[in-house]
């Protein structure tokens, strides 16, 4: 299956958030698929819980957490088209949820994707399309992007 993102992808728009949508089951089928178009690929859990284990005493962990989420989208997006933002697609997110870090996980996501093509690889529930609802939270912990324009890859 290819997902021809990049022609998806516009040249820099206000918002440039993308999302596609899978199944648990064919998760890591569908971020091999999107690393052959050679778009980075970034495990925002994997990464922000390594960085947690050496500041969770901080007194700034908020503050913090968000400037390192900001940063390593930003540090690992790559132009992979000229004329077209850097781009990278992001999974399990759902540290950005943990309630302890305090985090407002659709404005970090809306800021960041003015500047940088964020790919959201959603393997949980939704509502129309901009409501990304964390597994059986689904009327409590949810991204939020109907305000924003968005653009759906596949579902």
């Amino acid at each position: 299956m290819k997902f021809n993102i990049l022609n998806k992808i516009t040249t820099i728009q206000r918002n440039n958030l993308y999302l596609l949508f899978c199944t648990k089951n064919d998760l890591n089928e569908y971020i091999k698929e999107v690393e052959e178009e050679h778009i980075p690929v970034l495990n925002i859990g994997m990464n922000l819980s390594n960085m947690l284990k050496d500041c969770l005493l901080s007194k700034y962990l908020n503050i913090e957490t968000q400037e390192y989420v900001s940063q390593i989208i930003e540090q690992n997006a790559k132009v992979v088209f000229k004329g077209k933002p850097p781009v990278i697609a992001l999974y399990n997110l759902g540290i950005l949820f943990e309630a302890s870090l305090g985090l407002d996980a659709d404005t970090i996501l809306k800021n960041i994707s003015k500047s940088v093509a964020i790919i959201i690889i959603w393997e949980n529930e939704k509502d129309s399309n901009v409501i990304l609802h964390w597994t059986e939270k689904k009327n409590t912990i949810n991204l939020n992007f109907s305000d924003i324009n968005t653009t759906k890859i596949h579902s």
